[in-house]
């Protein structure tokens, strides 16, 4: 005789499994947690352990800024010998001030994710990937930012460093503040050379994509630097309540418009289809690169790059090379005109390199060996990422440190850099760490303005030729006379800045008192 549940008891039954399994699953994820904890405890750590809060006291308290903030938890770390643990509520990050820490974790090859600063909102490609999906993706990129592509770009970085130079000299020596002037001339510079596209917005457009870009930026530091921003949910309000989730909107319709127009291109061009068809992919900017697979490469009958990977990665390119090439060439300039004598030294120099645009060889630039040592003591002084995380996939072990599978570690970059024991002096600028003789000296793990290991930034070669030719093109042209400076006061997009912005006057050196 079988017996049969009415619906009530089914319903009771349930219920009753349902609660099982959550206190079950709760049960096992608390008891994780534990042994978790229990390993991450022996670790050097920031105390006392606050109840809920864990160390948000001491690590907030009097603190006006994030730099305040950066700066007192890398004190802190150095005390314990380099690696610290800090907690916020039940949450573990390890702060890593020192080189040879960092570098075992950043060189290692299984430690592919980003870890706590992941905390990039959609569309934001191969920066938010993890594992091996991000080891395709790099593949598939990386040959658009080869040697031979990049070499290729120099005479379109080259035109819109010439258009700068025009807006400044129009300006006849008043004070300029460099951000509001140099950005429209570099997202051209990002959209023409890596892109491949030509800048086709008018003032104001430009001007929306622009405040965007700065929106998503400032949003990247603020849920890096934001421990309770480390929850997704609360990201996504966040988002919504500052205006994020807007910009990020107005980010993707350009970015979709860019596709639809090269596509369009190629469409109603049977030669430049043909060639996007049958030409190198290693000899392409990315878009192009991107547009070949997605056109012509299938998985099961499936395009094996899809629409939003396009767009992913098109607002990568553009969002963090403006960011990094931006900020690295106005601290270049803040750097130069801090330091007159210097400045002078590499015009010497640079007025020795009189070859045509045309002429112009990335073998050549890479000659001028006193801007290369300035671009590098700039990097080291103000590296364009001040932090840089990675999620450790497996137990690790770091001078008798066990730092268990699952942790979240924080490379602290500008700390490194600022390390007396490899750079005496740290906060002078002095191109001479980076002469031959001196820099032989410096352990490579100690200088990382890019990171370092399998997910070191694929755009470095890029942003470093177009420090190179843009400082270069501007020194040649005008001596660079700091306005305005205050202390490195708080972090906004990714670099320490001053509270308030920098304010230059660029003199004509035919004009300038000798």
């Amino acid at each position: 005789m079988q017996v049969y549940l009415n619906r009530a008891d089914f319903i009771q039954l349930s219920i009753l499994l349902l609660v099982i399994s959550i206190i079950y699953i709760c049960i096992v994820e608390l008891m994780k947690h534990t042994n978790f904890v229990r390993k991450v405890r022996k670790l050097p750590s920031i105390q006392p352990l606050r109840f809920l809060i864990g160390n948000l006291y001491e690590i907030w308290i009097n603190r006006s800024n994030f730099t305040d903030l950066y700066l007192s938890v890398s004190r802190m770390t150095n005390e314990r010998g380099g690696l610290c643990v800090f907690w916020t509520s039940y949450y573990p990050a390890v702060l890593i001030t020192s080189w040879e820490y960092a570098s075992k974790i950043l060189r290692n090859k299984k430690f592919l994710s980003r870890g706590v600063p992941e905390t990039f909102p959609r569309g934001i490609g191969i920066l938010s990937i993890r594992g091996e999906e991000w080891r395709a993706r790099r593949a598939l990129i990386s040959p658009s930012f080869a040697p031979n592509v990049i070499k290729s770009f120099i005479p379109k970085i080259s035109e819109n460093v010439n258009n700068l130079i025009s807006v400044l000299e129009s300006l006849d020596g008043n004070i300029v503040e460099p951000i509001a002037t140099f950005e429209p001339h570099i997202l051209s510079m990002i959209l023409e050379t890596s892109l491949g596209f030509k800048d086709d917005m008018d003032d104001e457009e430009r001007s929306e994509i622009l405040n965007s870009m700065r929106k998503i930026v400032i949003y990247l530091i603020s849920t890096t630097s934001t421990p309770l921003m480390w929850i997704k949910p609360l990201r996504k309000i966040f988002m919504m309540i500052d205006g994020t989730e807007t910009a990020l909107r107005k980010l993707f319709k350009y970015a979709k418009h860019i596709i639809d127009s090269r596509m369009e291109e190629f469409s109603t061009n049977e030669n430049k289809s043909r060639e996007l068809s049958y030409s190198k992919r290693r000899n392409r900017a990315l878009l192009d690169s991107l547009l070949e697979v997605f056109i012509h490469e299938t998985v099961d009958g499936k395009h094996s790059v899809d629409h939003k990977v396009l767009i992913d990665e098109l607002l990568t390119v553009m969002i963090t090379n403006y960011e990094t090439t931006l900020s690295s060439s106005i601290w270049l300039m803040h750097s130069m005109a801090s330091n007159p004598t210097i400045q002078e030294k590499l015009f010497q120099e640079l007025s020795e390199f009189d070859e045509p645009e045309e002429a112009i060889e990335i073998s050549r630039i890479n000659e001028l060996t006193f801007l290369d040592q300035c671009v590098k003591e700039n990097l080291r002084i103000h590296p364009p990422v001040c932090i840089v995380g990675r999620e450790i996939s497996e137990d690790t072990q770091l001078d008798g440190y066990l730092i268990p599978k699952g942790t979240q570690t924080l490379a602290a970059i500008y700390s490194i850099h600022h390390d007396e024991r490899i750079y005496p002096d740290p906060e002078k600028f002095d191109p001479s760490r980076f002469e031959p003789d001196n820099s032989d000296k410096i352990p490579s793990g100690a200088f990382l303005p890019f990171g370092d290991g399998p997910r070191r930034c694929i755009g470095e070669r890029l942003a470093i030729l177009g420090n190179k030719i843009i400082i270069s093109k501007i020194i040649k042209k005008f001596r660079i006379v700091l306005m305005e400076s205050e202390n490195v006061e708080l972090v906004i997009g990714l670099i320490l800045k001053p509270k308030s912005p920098l304010k230059f006057r660029f003199v004509l050196r035919d004009q300038a008192e000798h």
